[in-house]
């Protein structure tokens, strides 16, 4: 398989489990407050230590933003870890 081709289907797999999986009701308190920061501010760096949810809150702002309309299309570059 192709560089290419893994590349396009690690996308598809990766918005389709955006659509199907981040609810605002699964995370803590602390990943909605940096969720809601990252949306409100127009630049934001999440500085959380390890292991505390920086993607699923990162994948939440993008998937919150592209509902919304705000945002279009959204470039992932991150490990194969983060979509399993």
């Amino acid at each position: 398989m192709s560089a290419a081709v893994r590349w396009a289907v690690t996308c598809a797999l990766l918005t389709i489990w955006m659509m199907q999986m981040l609810s605002r009701a699964d995370l803590h308190d602390y990943q909605n407050r940096a969720v809601d920061y990252a949306i409100d501010s127009k630049r934001c760096m999440l500085a959380l230590d390890m292991g505390l949810g920086k993607s699923i809150s990162t994948l939440t702002v993008i998937s919150d933003l592209s509902g919304g309309g705000i945002i279009g299309n959204t470039l992932v570059i991150a490990p194969l870890r983060v979509c399993n």
